[in-house]
């Protein structure tokens, strides 16, 4: 990028990351791949680096949710306690409509629960194999491997689907398609089949669409 300053021209490097799945007044669609993201723009840092600047189409909603999940884990970490009402009073005191809505704002909190009682797991792809080794290695006095850990931390924060959350697995025609009839993906995450069957065949099919965040960055 060239600057003009008066009669003079400077050449800027400029490094730009782009979270493509944030559509505008909504919120980012994987709240791990978010956090992921957010640690990739802070590992990116040079001497004498100027503050970074962030930006959306109107720099207020998520504009605002980034910089306040962002800030406030750098919080947690240095002061070991958040206040997410102040910090967002603070930032509109000085921007206007910063977070635009009720699900950016709550937003935040779950992410910041995430990464709070979680931590960084993503894992670079070249130290996968390793890292998978020592989760599962057991803890010679619980008996309990890192997976076996992470298994449980999951089942404490997993909302399971409300019954009228998973209608179509549990019609008549479909009900005998789940191998456990307590275990019907939910409607919005499951995929349809393409292909027509034979008589009375549906698109249903028990699976559920998962969101994977891949990071082929070492």
């Amino acid at each position: 990028m060239v600057a003009n300053s008066g009669d003079e021209s400077q050449t800027l490097e400029v490094c730009q990351f782009h979270y493509t799945t944030w559509p505008d007044f909504s919120v980012p669609d994987n709240g791990s791949a978010f956090l992921n993201f957010v640690k990739i723009v802070n590992n990116y840092r040079i001497e004498d680096m100027q503050p970074t600047i962030v930006h959306c189409s109107a720099g207020v909603g998520r504009t605002g949710t980034f910089i306040a999940i962002e800030s406030l884990m750098k919080q947690a970490n240095d002061e070991k306690q958040i206040d997410v009402f102040k910090f967002v009073s603070d930032m509109r005191n000085n921007r206007m409509q910063m977070i635009q809505t009720a699900e950016q704002y709550q937003f935040i909190f779950e992410a910041l629960v995430e990464y709070v009682m979680f931590g960084d797991t993503s894992i670079p792809v070249s130290g996968f194999h390793e890292t998978f080794r020592q989760l599962k290695i057991r803890d010679s006095e619980t008996n309990q491997s890192g997976l076996d850990i992470q298994f449980t931390n999951l089942e404490e924060v997993s909302l399971l689907p409300k019954p009228e959350e998973c209608k179509a697995g549990a019609t008549d025609e479909n009900i005998n398609k789940n191998r456990f009839r307590s275990i019907i993906p939910a409607d919005e995450n499951r995929p349809s089949l393409m292909t027509e069957g034979g008589d009375n065949s549906t698109d249903y099919i028990n699976a559920t669409f998962i969101h994977v965040n891949i990071n082929l960055h070492s």
